[in-house]
């Protein structure tokens, strides 16, 4: 597994930015050095090793085939496999909405340095850094970048994505008495949205194989979208009993502590030139600078209680107090939220059960908002059963209920949706691990965006069940061959939109070459959904809306790779679509937005250790 996925790309930095982060990489190199040991990154609950020998995902940076955009990378994304987050983020979230990153936390006993670099068609940039090293046994602290720049195939669909993140955290600290963990994340994301294709058959009906895409009308001529992300969060804990032996059995009692700070933001600009696009014009002005604020103050105090032995069981609860604002043009509202949590983890033996628990005390609503997440894994042999449950009554979010802006504006009383989630699973480790899953969905008085492009809500039910099946050969020293299936069925209201059938397999024949110093392989991937009735993308609100009945998908999506790997360095060559032309041009991710053409793309990675 590699030790950092990401995404982002920039148009140029600036040349006092990249003398600074140098600066700072070349400083913490020198900090300490021990010797060399494995390296290791914590993630859910487990240490994960880095992945400095095999050949493994290398090529897949930056790329998610279940995930489609809208043709250019970088640009807003709609899932087709969703989780619960996806879920939620397709169609409940705020319309500022910017999901954070993932942080790992690092364990290594070198300094490293993780540096990828891809370059693709139409000026598609990806490069990404992560610097990690710690600074004492119990003490860590990681620095990344991540930066997407594409200039796009069509008129004005660039894109433009930054992140930056910082991770520390500390362990055991002051007589084993003091944890604490620090983290900080912006989020920038740009892109210029040309409303899609004025005519969807120019592209179809193409004769002139890898024409200028950039001849192609658009419907939107200069409009802009700017979705941006601060975060920050300091948590801490003090045991205020640490009954621990030499052997670490005994229980331990800590005070937590906890501060949040997030503010998300959403620019949306167009210009006189694309007044025709719009069914209504509502403000006496042609041109549309529109902003939304949204933002959070999170403080929570708790205690963690901790009993370790034979089993170990962890509990902790506590009070969180949020102070929320939304700005939006001549609107300007708050929420204020008290809420109770409690979660717990229980280990024993192979057997490991989960769950969290939060409840918010001062709802105005009749019924109270939960959420009730429920994991369970159980290990027997080569086989793990796994088990899970999430339920929730949500509060639609406040820029739902209200909204005011040049093209759209709505005014809503919503009352609240509940998702229920259950999934069963069954991983084997062998020759072939596997890996079968049934994941069912209920999202009750569900919430979406209609045909006018404003929110909506049912009274009813909407239904996702997916049956899924992966497999993957792991001791085969010749070749990796990978496949999955996940058959998706949609009852109720379909308001999710969704293919019912995914299905992605791939064969590489690995062989080293230049007297067994380089580790090669040649594969290829193939990426198919089924046809279905997808949603359209709206450029002024971002979101993606149930409109006509257009139809995408029945194609399959091929890549054809070579990788390799000298030390820790790698690399990948890759050509994805190759059979375009062949199989006509009705190849589209959303309606307006086809996917790629043929095109290449150019990856190298370096794990740099000091």
């Amino acid at each position: 597994m590699e030790p950092f996925q990401c995404i982002l790309v920039v148009q140029k930095p600036k040349l006092d930015h990249l003398r600074f982060l140098s600066s700072l990489i070349g400083i913490s190199l020198c900090v300490f050095t021990y010797a060399q040991k494995p390296f290791y990154f914590i993630h859910d609950h487990g240490r994960v090793q880095i992945d400095t020998l095999t050949l493994d995902g290398i090529e897949d940076f930056g790329m998610n085939r279940f995930v489609v955009n809208l043709g250019n990378h970088g640009s807003p994304q709609f899932n087709l496999k969703p989780e619960i987050e996806d879920l939620i983020s397709n169609d409940y979230s705020s319309l500022s909405f910017l999901r954070g990153h993932q942080f790992f936390r690092y364990h290594v006993y070198k300094p490293i340095v993780d540096a990828k670099y891809v370059i693709g068609r139409a000026q598609e940039q990806h490069f990404s850094l992560v610097h990690s090293q710690n600074v004492s046994k119990n003490v860590n602290y990681s620095i990344g970048l991540d930066k997407i720049n594409s200039k796009g195939l069509y008129q004005n669909q660039a894109t433009n994505n930054t992140d930056i993140y910082l991770n520390s955290y500390g362990t055991g600290l002051f007589k084993n008495r003091y944890d604490f963990d620090l983290t900080f994340n912006y989020i920038n994301a740009a892109a210029v949205l040309n409303g899609g294709l004025e005519d969807d058959s120019t592209f179809i009906n193409d004769t002139l194989d890898l024409q200028n895409r950039a001849l192609l009308d658009v419907n939107l001529q200069n409009a802009y979208q700017e979705l941006r992300r601060w975060n920050g969060v300091f948590g801490h804990s003090y045991k205020i009993l640490n009954q621990l032996d030499s052997a670490q059995k005994g229980y331990t009692i800590a005070l937590l502590n906890r501060f949040e700070f997030q503010q998300n933001s959403r620019l949306f600009y167009d210009s006189i030139l694309n007044t025709s696009f719009y069914d209504r014009i509502l403000v006496d002005s042609l041109l549309t600078n529109e902003t939304i604020r949204y933002q959070s103050t999170d403080g929570y105090l708790g205690l963690k209680f901790g009993s370790y032995g034979n089993s170990d069981l962890i509990l902790d609860g506590g009070i969180q107090s949020s102070y929320n604002t939304y700005t939006q043009s001549n609107l300007d509202t708050f929420r204020w939220d008290i809420e109770g949590k409690l979660n717990g983890l229980f280990i024993w033996q192979d057997l490991i059960i989960q769950t969290k628990l939060a409840y918010l005390i001062n709802d105005a609503y009749a019924n109270h908002d939960y959420n009730v997440d429920l994991e369970v894994w159980k290990s027997i042999g080569k086989f793990d059963l796994i088990g899970k449950a999430y339920l929730s009554n949500e509060r639609p979010q406040i820029d739902l209920l209200k909204y005011s802006g040049n093209n759209v504006s709505w005014n809503n009383s919503f009352q609240k949706y509940q998702i229920r989630h259950y999934e069963l699973g069954l991983n084997y480790s062998g020759k072939w691990n596997s890996a079968l899953k049934v994941n069912y969905f209920d999202v009750i008085d569900p919430i979406y965006f209609g045909y006018d492009k404003t929110p909506y809500q049912i009274d009813g039910v909407s239904q996702l069940i997916r049956s899924s099946l992966e497999l993957e050969n792991s001791q085969s020293e010749k070749w990796d061959l990978k496949g999955e299936f996940h058959y998706q069925y949609l009852g109720g209201y379909n308001v999710f939109r969704l293919p019912s059938i995914l299905s992605a397999v791939s064969a590489a024949f690995k062989f080293k070459a230049f007297k067994h110093k380089m580790n090669l392989a040649i594969g290829t991937k193939i990426t198919y959904f089924n046809k279905y009735s997808s949603k359209s993308f709206d450029p002024v609100s971002g979101q993606y809306f149930i409109a006509a009945d257009d139809k995408v998908g029945n194609y399959p999506y091929a890549d054809i790779y070579l990788k390799g790997r000298v030390q820790r360095a790698t690399f990948f060559i890759m050509m994805s679509n190759p059979q375009q032309g062949l199989l006509g041009y009705n190849y589209f991710y959303f309606p307006g937005y086809p996917a790629n053409d043929r095109f290449y793309r150019i990856g190298v990675s370096w794990l740099f250790l000091n």
